[in-house]
């Protein structure tokens, strides 16, 4: 098998499940995907340093750049393992960071963020390793720009990671062919990145999507259901072991790092890998908090100075924001840990390393979603699978309304919505206030003929087989991941008993 243009070609042992196609449709007749932002033709890259092979890292000695900001909003971005707090008085601690015990952060003034190390807190067993708590400095800012730094005996500079991850953004640049606004910068980044048409957040929500991203575990295995911030109040769990912990351990420091022309001016450009994502959907109708399309999928640039064979150009492959964790651990060669944070049950990594994706493109047409929560109050349990151009979304509590968050309610966007459903007129919208929020209990939808997704095909007898294959793509990651809702809503789970779902007989 071999990758020719945009497709695979000849025969091989593509690592996920056969390919579907429409039972409608002759096999050359499948729509194209008109929705989906198509990169434009990036420039031709210039060379780049010779790939080269990791050495075995047998010592390390940590190197430390920190500095802080956070969303104006509350939600928890999250930072560093092992930082030194600068010398300023009065200054009070105001909560924990994602990433390892003991790990603090402090408020300080002009909303300035510091980490402080807890080595009392962190030396005792069994720890709050890798729970996650931050409150809001109160100071905007869009992007968080984590970088991670590596010194080696055997490597003559350090490996260095930086993370630029957008708030609530969309495909607001030239590379995704938006032509309304100038982003030279991620422009250029592009240009010496792999360019990603098909990458997925986890969930549509913000300090869920940020602890799935750097635990590497979605949002139900790692217990951050929802939002931190104010009433709430949602944690991962104590036990869960997040990628700032696993590089403190390994001797490497995270904190809020250089941009790019820094790197370059620094000469550490080319020790550097550098990701650019978002952390969910833009906050308009059917994106932010929900699983269709515009709720989750996000830009993505990965940049790597050993892997230039695939500098501006663009991956088909599915990709998901579960994958950097691994991607990261991988550019370290960190192993990840065999460990449980509930009884016996190993938490395994279900996302991939993006790093072999930068040397050829891969058979990967498949991604997760699971979502729970956003406000305390927007209990809303869903879960989804994307395979190739099929979707399919499953409504935990189809029997209720679809919840808005208080963000959303007070958008110009929904209050014309609203102005115009209680004056009887139409929405100028592709669906009407009733549709957002009744739903069914499973939607399925082929992207490449219906790119808004609104004619469910679920109940289709023709789409039985592609609705069977992806309804068991989808159970088995959730008992994969521990998922509590496996059984719902129409049973319980039950782990003593055998079978483990037990009926409910709830009319479902």
């Amino acid at each position: 098998m071999k990758w020719v243009g945009m497709k695979w070609v000849g025969e091989g042992s593509p690592r996920e499940a056969p390919p579907l196609s429409d039972p409608t449709l002759p096999p050359d007749s499948a729509a194209h995907h008109r929705s989906r932002p198509v990169p434009g033709r990036l420039a031709q890259p210039g060379p780049g340093p010779r790939t080269r092979r990791r050495p075995p890292l047998t010592h390390r000695t940590p190197q430390l750049r920190v500095s802080g900001c956070l969303r104006s909003s509350g939600f928890p971005v999250v930072s560093a393992a092992g930082l030194q707090k600068p010398e300023r008085e009065g200054e009070r601690e105001r909560g924990r960071v994602l990433g390892g015990p003991g790990v603090h952060v402090t408020e300080g003034g002009a909303g300035r963020l510091w980490c402080s190390h807890d080595r009392g807190a962190g030396s005792r067993g069994g720890g709050r390793a890798g729970a996650a708590t931050m409150r809001s400095s109160g100071q905007g800012c869009w992007v968080l720009l984590i970088s991670v730094g590596l010194c080696c005996v055997h490597r003559a500079r350090p490996r260095n990671v930086l993370l630029i991850l957008a708030d609530d953004g969309g495909f607001e640049s030239g590379a995704y062919n938006n032509s309304a606004i100038s982003t030279p910068h991620l422009d250029a980044l592009a240009r010496r990145s792999l360019v990603f048409r098909n990458a997925f957040t986890s969930v549509s929500s913000c300090s869920p999507s940020r602890a799935s991203l750097l635990t590497g575990l979605p949002q139900h295995q790692n217990g951050m259901y929802g939002l931190h911030q104010d009433v709430h109040h949602f944690n991962s769990f104590d036990r869960v072991q997040s990628l700032p912990l696993l590089l403190g351990r390994a001797g490497i420091h995270t904190g809020i790092g250089l941009v790019l022309q820094e790197l370059r001016g620094a000469g550490v450009l080319n020790d550097t890998l550098v990701i650019f994502t978002s952390d969910n959907g833009i906050p308009f109708p059917s994106g932010r908090t929900n699983l269709y399309w515009p709720g989750t999928a996000e830009p993505m640039l990965v940049s790597s100075p050993e892997h230039p064979k695939r500098w501006g150009q663009v991956s088909e492959a599915y990709v998901s924001l579960l994958d950097l964790t691994p991607t990261i651990l991988d550019w370290f060669s960190i192993p990840y840990p065999s460990y449980a944070i509930f009884g016996t049950k190993t938490v395994q990594l279900t996302g991939r390393s993006l790093l072999p994706v930068l040397e050829a493109e891969p058979l990967w047409t498949t991604v997760f979603g699971s979502q729970s929560y956003h406000e305390v109050t927007m209990s809303y349990p869903m879960r989804s699978v994307h395979h190739q151009n099929f979707h399919l979304v499953h409504n935990l509590h189809f029997k209720m309304p679809f919840p808005i968050d208080q963000d959303f309610y007070i958008s110009p966007t929904f209050q014309d919505l609203l102005n115009r459903t209680t004056a009887g007129q139409p929405t100028g919208w592709y669906k009407d206030l009733h549709q957002y929020y009744y739903r069914e209990r499973w939607e399925l939808y082929d992207r490449n003929q219906d790119p808004h997704e609104t004619h469910n095909l679920a109940a289709d007898p023709r789409y039985t087989q592609v609705l069977e294959l992806l309804q068991t793509q989808l159970v088995k990651w959730q008992w994969e991941t521990h998922d509590p809702w496996v059984c719902a809503p129409d049973g319980v789970l039950e782990e003593k008993l055998a079978p483990q779902c037990r009926p409910l007989h709830n009319e479902l």
